[in-house]
């Protein structure tokens, strides 16, 4: 768990929607910036003996809303979001070869990781959908 307080001080800029009118960003919050981050991640183990090892993981992780216009406009903003992740997995002990099952943004939470304009309009950049598959590894 993490919490973030960033702001500006003092600082006075041209307005990015009307340049011919200045802005005065005391108090604003520092740009792409969350307040709150949590991350956390548990995993269980078990060998089954024949150099065999099963296990089972999940972890979470939010982020609390930000901006990311240095004028803090809610047409550039990002909600917050929560993430879940998960596998089931069979292994061998020394870490030699492992096949799991996976799957990312378990909940299908839709959100975005970019909204901002690159100089032609509003680019919105939405974040990875639900994805799950199959894992195969081998160390060498």
């Amino acid at each position: 768990l993490a919490y973030n307080e960033s702001e500006f001080s003092s600082l006075v800029i041209d307005s990015a929607l009307d340049p011919t009118v200045q802005v005065d960003l005391e108090g604003n919050r520092v740009p792409v910036t969350s307040e709150w981050t949590f991350n956390g991640a548990g995993e269980y183990r078990k060998d089954f003996g024949n150099n065999l090892q099963g296990y089972v993981r999940g972890d979470v992780s939010y982020r609390s809303s930000i901006f990311e216009s240095i004028e803090n406009l809610d047409l550039f903003s990002i909600d917050g979001y929560w993430l879940a992740n998960a596998r089931l997995g069979v292994a061998a002990p020394d870490g030699n070869w492992d096949v799991s099952l996976f799957a990312r943004n378990l909940t299908d939470e839709d959100y975005l990781v970019f909204n901002n304009t690159l100089g032609f309009g509003i680019t919105q950049i939405a974040g990875s959908p639900r994805e799950y598959g199959l894992e195969l590894r081998k160390t060498f």
